[in-house]
């Protein structure tokens, strides 16, 4: 089974110069966008973010948006994309059913976050940029993905590497 992270690792080792997403003017190649979301499974990983949870984005389109969908299937979490044209009342029963660990916005997005939120948030812009550009900074966390197959059954083991101890430890399953 493919997923969001395995598709752009794929296609950065045979064609990692090719653009992979153009917006505003901009164009990431698929090296640069594989790098970009292991800077946001990093920030993910640091907010405490595990296999199985889930991550909310409220946003108009935006780069960014693909940014986190790539870093949260990197550590195995869920992205929920909300829509911005939902009434108050809509979006504070979806946010209350998902439950999101964590959720990215935009100036229009936090405009219709309801006041009882409890998941931190992180604006795109630049909260944003400043969040993950420390990931840039501090040394990338090692994490391995094993995945295996058995009786049409799917798993998933995540471990991250302590390089300077020599451990590994249990992240999620």
């Amino acid at each position: 089974m493919e997923t969001f992270a395995s598709a752009i690792r794929r296609h950065t080792r045979e064609r990692a110069h090719a653009p992979a997403l153009t917006f505003a003017g901009r164009t990431q190649s698929f090296a640069e966008l594989d790098a970009a979301s292991s800077r946001l499974a990093n920030l993910l990983v640091s907010r405490g973010i595990r296999s199985g949870d889930r991550v909310a984005v409220l946003s108009k389109n935006c780069s960014a948006y693909f940014e986190v969908l790539i870093g949260a299937s990197k550590v195995g979490a869920t992205v929920v994309g909300l829509n911005w044209r939902l009434s108050a009342r809509e979006m504070a029963d979806i946010l209350r059913d998902c439950e999101p660990a964590l959720l990215f916005h935009d100036d229009r997005g936090a405009q219709l976050l309801p006041p009882d939120l409890t998941c931190p948030t992180i604006a795109f812009g630049e909260p944003y940029g400043d969040a993950c550009q420390a990931m840039f900074k501090r040394p990338a966390i090692p994490i391995i993905i094993l995945q295996f197959e058995q009786n049409g059954v799917v798993d998933v083991l995540i471990l991250k590497l302590d390089s300077n101890a020599g451990n590994v430890y249990f992240l999620a399953m």
